[in-house]
């Protein structure tokens, strides 16, 4: 009885942990520039804000994760696609569920840019 306990503790755990996991990806709107290894902490701004500086809108990007995913590591699958892009920053920020059975999958999503 002890043994069945167990391994149902383990798969629940395991359940746990790979449900907590957040992915991205991007699509461009121009041309990639040179690679650059900095790894700068993009700024994100939601809805009603906008940077105080002119730019220009270089891609889309997007994160989805499982039942367990936190609008903080949906973010954080955000900012990571956007320092590969060499962003400055990420606008637009939105968060969103998709439907699926009995549940919905948390999504985010915004759109890169680069300062002039």
């Amino acid at each position: 009885m002890k043994k069945a306990m167990k391994r149902v503790m383990f798969f629940i755990a395991c359940a746990i942990l790979v449900t907590s996991c957040a992915t991205g990806s991007f699509v461009s709107t121009t041309p990639k520039a040179k690679n650059d290894t900095s790894k700068k902490t993009i700024q994100c701004y939601y809805s009603t804000e906008k940077p105080d500086r002119a730019y220009e809108v270089i891609g889309h990007v997007e994160a989805s994760g499982f039942i367990f995913t936190s609008n903080k590591q949906l973010v954080y699958a955000l900012q990571k696609q956007a320092q590969k892009q060499q962003a400055d920053a990420i606008v637009n920020v939105r968060f969103s569920y998709i439907p699926a059975i009995l549940i919905g999958i948390p999504y985010a999503e915004g759109d890169l840019v680069k300062y002039k």
